[in-house]
């Protein structure tokens, strides 16, 4: 297919529904987008990069898919697993490189979750793949996340469910209320509450503008999904911490400063050296490619030229 020509146009692989955009400008390089979640979808994104015009400016084209019980590859009966969602990436790279008539793709953007899948397909799958490797929103602790979802959830009983907190916190320590049974209790005590979402967000604009485009797609999470694949994840005994260094490909970690889900605090200076570069946003949260669109895309486009 000619990069050239108008490209908009959805395909199925392997029962996952697949989507290719290209922008207003002519696309020379496509990027692979992996989305968050578990249990999430591409579908926000997709409106997205058709709506944002620094999106469309730019000289990069997107392709991606719903995860495995995901959005609209929902009703796929195959197994749900991290491991099968790592797999699933591998197959739709493998089919883009294998086909004579689809555009070529020269990096992956993974977000929250999504570079959990990306990263250990670049790690333990591909280590030899050229693609490059554009990272957001995700801690390289794998621990981070699921302490401080907790800590996010007992902050809003605290403030606007005491009742509930003192009975919860009550019970921390209780061997018979492990660590995964305080976090589904918490989270489902606060299901209600719309407070959370302050806590992924900096630019509260762009919040807002996001839930407009939830509105729209009207394609909502799946819980059993996350559900599904996180107890796979949880039962791996050998998970460790992401280190970049132990990746061959060229590697940029974007991430926003006040991005409390992730440690986003943490990482407080730009680095730039070598073949992995490291670069904060403090202005942002967890969704710095839509909090400071035209910086992401200068920040990437400068990544993926090389300078």
């Amino acid at each position: 297919m000619d990069n050239k020509t108008d490209l908009k146009q959805t395909l199925t692989i392997d029962g996952l529904y697949t989507w290719i955009h290209q922008n207003d400008a002519d696309c020379n390089q496509y990027i692979l987008f992996v989305h968050g979640g578990p249990g999430s979808h591409s579908a926000y994104f997709e409106f997205a990069v058709n709506e944002i015009k620094c999106f469309q400016t730019s000289d990069i084209g997107w392709v991606s898919f719903d995860q495995r019980g995901c959005g609209r590859s929902a009703d796929n009966p195959r197994a749900l697993s991290h491991e099968g969602n790592i797999r699933d990436m591998a197959n739709i790279i493998d089919y883009f490189e294998t086909s004579g008539d689809l555009p070529n793709i020269s990096a992956v953007f993974a977000h929250s979750y999504g570079v959990n899948v990306a990263f250990e397909y670049f790690r333990d799958v591909k280590p030899d793949s050229s693609l490059k490797f554009i990272m957001a929103g995700r801690s390289m602790r794998y621990d981070i996340p699921a302490k401080r979802n907790l800590m996010i959830d007992l902050s809003i009983l605290k403030l606007f469910q005491p009742s509930d907190y003192r009975s919860l916190t009550a019970r921390i320590g209780d061997p018979d209320l492990p660590f995964q049974e305080i976090k589904k209790t918490a989270r489902k005590a606060i299901k209600d509450q719309t407070k959370r979402k302050l806590f992924y967000w900096g630019n509260l604009d762009r919040m807002e503008w996001y839930e407009s485009i939830m509105d729209k797609i009207n394609i909502g999470d799946n819980d059993d999904t996350f559900q599904k694949v996180m107890d796979t994840i949880h039962k791996n005994p050998n998970r460790r911490h992401y280190n970049p260094e132990e990746l061959n490909q060229d590697v940029c970690w974007i991430m926003g400063m006040q991005d409390f889900l992730m440690g986003g605090d943490s990482v407080m200076q730009d680095d730039k050296s070598g073949s992995f570069r490291k670069l904060v946003y403090p202005e942002c949260g967890h969704y710095p490619h839509f909090e400071s669109s035209e910086k992401f895309i200068n920040d990437i486009q400068d990544f993926l030229d090389g300078s």
